[in-house]
Formats: C-alpha cells, structure tokens, sequence
C-alpha cells in the first residue's frame, strides 16, 4: 500500500478520535473515484482504510466504526455534493472522507458546515 492511502486511512481514524460521539456506531461516508479514470485514488482511500481496519480492528474509544462508500467515478463537483447530502442526510455519518479533487470538495464545504459534520 502506497503512503498516500495509509496517511488518508490515519487521518480519518484520528478524526474519528478527536471528535466525542455519542453513537454506540460512528458512521464514516467515504467519497471517492472508485471506478472510472481515476479509480486508482479512490480505491487507495478504501486501502488505506482498511488496512488500519485490519491491524487496530473496527472499535475506537469503544465505539463501532462503519465506512459507507460513495463512488464519484470522476472530478464532478455537483455529484460530489449529492452524494455528500445522501450520506450526511440519509445514511446520518458524523464524518466525511476522500475528495481527492479540490472542486468536489469546495462544492461539499458548505453542507458540513450546515450539518455540523467533521
């Protein structure tokens, strides 16, 4: 595994244990070209993410961890922001990964500040 993907998988997971949930279950939606042209970096978030999973397990601060995964297949800001609205709004995750492209993420921005989302 690159280290691209094992700095983005210590970066969620050390969000996840800076911020107090008071879920028994904290929900992680990951946005990510999974497929596509660019699948190769959004398949690293997932890499990245599961191997943390695998060598520290699935718990942190006694709280189950689920990842909700989101293809994007491309840079495609209004894509990004659905996707982002299902996950925040639907599927309720506290917190938000991926966006590997700057305009996806800046089209997302102001929905996490709306829903007090990390």
């Amino acid at each position: 595994m690159n280290r691209a993907a094992k700095f983005i998988g210590v970066l969620a997971i050390a969000g996840l244990m800076s911020g107090a949930a008071s879920a028994d279950v904290i929900k992680v939606g990951v946005i990510g070209t999974m497929s596509g042209p660019f699948a190769l970096f959004g398949q690293n978030f997932k890499a990245g993410i599961e191997a943390w999973v695998a060598e520290h397990g699935s718990k942190v601060a006694g709280h189950d961890i689920e990842f909700i995964y989101r293809d994007e297949e491309s840079p495609n800001p209004a894509k990004s922001k659905a996707l982002a609205q299902e996950l925040l709004f639907k599927d309720k995750v506290q917190y938000l990964a991926g966006f590997y492209f700057t305009p996806d993420a800046l089209a997302v921005a102001p929905l996490l500040e709306e829903s007090k989302t990390r």
